[in-house]
């Protein structure tokens, strides 16, 4: 109606003053079919007609919150659901004041209405969140929108629709990657960090009410921690976390859910695996968390993945400060039951990597035990990763991590098969950079003269059972998975038909 009227430039402004000044017409109870129109005007080329048209916004504005605030909750539980089309519709508009003027509206309505607006939440979040842009207006305004509502709902004690609510969560989320290159939203990761922050907060708002709709939105959330954009990685994280740490029996579907991720989505363990663990670690207790992924990697029947997911945790283990704590627990060796119990729980897992398993053993002082993993390399295929790994163990065990199993040096009598332990290894490496550090370190101690000979208790009796663990169970165990792995490696390197594979280059460091 009002689009009609724009060729003069107080045309608008008069009838509508005019019309409201009717006391037999309500002109704001026909809002709904006019405000498109005056929106519309907001596109205007011409100053004049874009100033008039956002002045006549601005009243119809002043005089609707004048209505609503004496009209109670009945009007606006009639009224406000109305203006949500025509408000929607500037939301997807290409124009930048349109759809700002159109987040102010409705920013003001949620602070009039103030409880009154939980009815239509989900109403509200449809329209608004995919607003959520680069552009900086926009983003303010929606996240000022997300401010507000966030904050009603935390105080509120009126029970939310969480069916509905979480419906259009998902649905935002879905949809945000079929945005279409001509609309405006030309960063859906925005509106997807958006949707995960408020699933977030209504689980911490309830979580009985949400955990019944997980089924609705668990998967989706869990698919968005492979983006590859960060901040949504990194906001989907975080919510699974809240997730585990609110419902300690959702704590193991959680990490099986991430451990999943990282062996379905190629790249991301590399990309995420490091940040994400350590995250994992410091906010969920670092023995649970490391408890958890050795069950679900044993669990799991994929031995290449299962390789470079326990090369990764164990790096963690020996070099990240957030899992100092496991080091210290270690450490103490098997004389101590704390020690012990853990060990024999991350074992199974690091036996589907050999040097793993290894450094494991080294850290927990198991040396008679590591020398016997060692021997037994003769029978595993030494490809370039392994070396890389026997390569970056040398360098770990200048660290930190190993300070104590230095000292131990200093007593080679106490200790020879930690002496044969760090000999086999030397004798593993090509001679590289690590094999010479190694070999330094072990010629300036001059010990060869110094090892007892083998007496009963210096290796196969403690082997078969020392500080109540069952070595040489643990021994055949670990040659049984070694053997799978074996087999997996000659299966992945046997000849195609059309080409022969290419030998890996050799690329130690130097």
């Amino acid at each position: 109606m009002l689009r009609s009227l724009v060729g003069s430039e107080m045309c608008i402004r008069d009838r509508i003053k005019v019309l409201h000044d009717v006391p037999d017409i309500d002109i704001l109870s026909h809002l709904p079919e006019f405000l498109t129109g005056v929106f519309e005007m907001l596109s205007d080329k011409c100053d004049v007609n874009h100033k008039l048209a956002d002045d006549v916004l601005k009243d119809i504005e002043e005089d609707l919150k004048m209505e609503l605030s004496s009209g109670g909750v009945e009007q606006r539980t009639f009224f406000l659901p109305k203006l949500m089309a025509p408000l929607s519709q500037q939301l997807r508009s290409h124009v930048t004041f349109r759809r700002a003027t159109a987040l102010q509206w409705i920013a003001d309505f949620i602070e009039l209405s103030n409880e009154t607006i939980l009815f239509m939440v989900d109403q509200l979040l449809d329209a608004y969140l995919p607003a959520h842009s680069e552009e900086q207006t926009i983003l303010e305004w929606a996240q000022h929108i997300d401010g507000l509502l966030k904050a009603i709902i935390k105080k509120a004690t009126d029970s939310l629709d969480y069916p509905a609510i979480v419906k259009v969560l998902v649905g935002q989320i879905q949809h945000a990657d079929m945005a279409q290159a001509a609309s405006f939203q030309v960063s859906p990761w925005v509106t997807k960090v958006a949707v995960i922050k408020w699933i977030d907060r209504l689980f911490l708002k309830d979580q009985d009410a949400m955990r019944e709709q997980s089924h609705l939105f668990f998967d989706v959330v869990v698919s968005s921690i492979a983006s590859e954009h960060d901040e949504v990685a990194w906001c989907a994280l975080q919510f699974l976390i809240t997730m585990a740490k609110l419902c300690s029996d959702e704590f193991q579907t959680v990490l099986r859910a991430v451990v999943e991720a990282f062996r379905k989505n190629e790249g991301m363990l590399q990309r995420h695996g490091n940040g994400f663990i350590r995250h994992l670690g410091k906010m969920l207790g670092t023995e649970a968390v490391y408890r958890a992924f050795a069950e679900i990697v044993v669990s799991m029947d994929d031995i290449g993945f299962n390789q470079s997911f326990i090369q990764v945790i164990n790096d963690l283990l020996l070099t990240a400060t957030e899992f100092r704590n496991l080091q210290e627990i270690l450490r103490q060796g098997l004389d101590n039951a704390h020690c012990r119990e853990l060990f024999s729980a991350l074992y199974s897992s690091w036996c589907y990597n050999a040097v793993a398993s290894v450094s494991l053993c080294l850290l927990t002082s198991a040396y008679s035990h590591s020398s016997e993993l060692l021997q037994k390399f003769g029978s595993i295929p030494m490809n370039v990763e392994r070396l890389v790994q026997l390569d970056r163990l040398v360098l770990l065990l200048e660290s930190p991590a190993f300070t104590f199993l230095r000292l131990q040096l200093l007593e080679p009598h106490k200790n020879p098969d930690l002496i044969k332990s760090l000999y086999g290894i030397m004798m593993l490496l090509p001679q590289t950079d690590a094999y010479n550090k190694l070999k330094g370190r072990l010629e300036c101690l001059n010990i060869l003269c110094l090892l007892p000979k083998a007496g009963p208790n210096s290796g196969g009796a403690q082997n078969k059972s020392g500080h109540g663990v069952d070595f040489g169970e643990m021994s055949a165990q670990f040659d049984r998975v070694q053997q799978r792995v074996t087999d997996a490696l000659i299966g992945a390197s046997s000849p195609r038909t059309g080409g022969t594979p290419r030998s890996p280059e050799l690329t130690l460091s130097r």
